[in-house]
């Protein structure tokens, strides 16, 4: 691997998973053969069943308005665009705390207008490893 970039980002995939497995988090980076999710898999029940996929961006300074919002008394950050489903942005130690209060029991909200089926959808990891 060459390209500086994805070395870093591939480092820092790294660094990530080891810091979820730490945390007792059971996580494993996702191979990229083909596969155009995110970077690490996060599992949270056991056997893979359910769990998070999460895209992983290391830069030099994160977004100083969000970054300050976070320096201050908030745990996360709600970002709303027009027409389109929440976004949380939280710092590490918030995410680790609410990893760890749910540690073993899938949490799951259904953020979709009335009427779509829940009844084929599920977290799975990616087939690729």
């Amino acid at each position: 691997m060459a390209n500086p970039a994805k070395r870093k980002g591939d480092r820092v995939e790294r660094q990530v998973v080891s810091l979820l497995n730490q945390a007792g988090i059971k996580a494993a980076k996702v191979s990229r053969c083909g596969h155009a999710g995110g970077d690490v898999y996060l599992e949270l029940a056991p056997g893979g069943k359910r769990g998070l996929v999460a895209e992983v961006k290391a830069r030099k300074e994160p977004i100083a308005t969000i970054d300050n919002w976070l320096k201050g008394q908030s745990d996360l950050v709600v970002l709303k665009p027009d027409y389109a489903e929440p976004q949380i942005m939280m710092p590490w130690r918030t995410f680790v705390t609410l990893m760890e209060a749910y540690q073993g029991q899938p949490v799951f909200i259904d953020m979709r207008p009335a009427g779509e089926s829940l009844a084929d959808d599920t977290l799975e990891r990616p087939a690729c490893n």
